[in-house]
């Protein structure tokens, strides 16, 4: 904290596309360019729930922070310019996980209670007919087939049926598959 980072809990680390290094903490997000601090992002800079859990880079070369019960929100150029909350789709402010979609510039989103999808020129949607909502994170490997870990195990679902609102169809991966134990959230 005597160089200027912020907080002194580490939750995440990304290296960014320019080589910046950002690390979120329970105090927001600190950027780290050339080994010096380059910027920080925290409740002063308007980041409604400093406790970031989870960091992406987009397509488009922005940063989004998942908080703790905040949200998501988007920085670009060392300043938040947009935030996301339940007003805009999505199922809880408790964001786990940010996974980008394989195929297109959508990013998956894993909150505390389901699954949600963010397509840029459409906003945030749930995926409701997903079969389990205590999930941790996704997997989309491009084979058309999407790997959620949870509490009960991993699933496998369809992408394609996921998206389109109409999944039937799901494998789950638990101790009756031989898994000798159960998923945690930051395991």
């Amino acid at each position: 904290r005597d160089s200027g980072v912020l907080g002194t809990k580490p939750r995440s680390i990304l290296e960014l596309s320019d080589g910046t290094i950002a690390v979120s903490s329970e105090l927001g997000i600190t950027l780290i360019s050339n080994g010096h601090i380059a910027g920080t992002i925290g409740q002063k800079d308007g980041l409604n729930n400093p406790l970031v859990l989870c960091m992406l880079e987009t397509a488009e070369h922005k940063l989004v922070a998942g908080t703790d019960g905040g949200g998501i929100t988007v920085i670009e150029n060392g300043g938040i310019t947009k935030t996301y909350t339940r007003k805009d789709g999505l199922s809880s402010g408790v964001i786990l996980r940010m996974v980008s979609d394989h195929d297109t510039d959508n990013i998956f989103i894993i909150t505390s209670n389901g699954i949600c999808y963010y397509e840029p020129d459409k906003g945030i949607r749930q995926l409701k007919t997903f079969p389990y909502s205590n999930n941790y994170d996704l997997l989309d490997m491009g084979n058309g087939k999407l790997y959620v870990t949870g509490s009960a195990g991993i699933y496998i679902a369809d992408k394609e049926e996921l998206l389109a609102d109409r999944l039937v169809n799901y494998e789950n991966l638990n101790y009756l598959s031989g898994l000798r134990g159960t998923f945690t959230a930051n395991a």
